[in-house]
């Protein structure tokens, strides 16, 4: 299986790196992967965004929304 994607950093340049070094493997670690990649997809995009913002919170970060 292969992950292609742009992370283009318009959320900021941490949460670009940690997509592209995590997003796979939420995606991966959902149930519904490989026979329903769509919903493994959203939940995965999901559960990476609870843990990065959790993360940044708990650091203290701002968080940015610019797009």
């Amino acid at each position: 299986c292969s992950f292609f994607g742009v992370f283009d950093g318009h959320g900021g340049a941490a949460c670009a790196d940690f997509l592209r070094d995590n997003l796979h493997q939420f995606v991966i670690k959902e149930p519904s992967f490989p026979k329903n990649p769509e919903e493994a997809l959203r939940k995965g995009f999901e559960s990476a965004e609870k843990v990065f913002v959790e993360n940044a919170q708990d650091k203290g970060e701002v968080i940015e929304k610019s797009g």
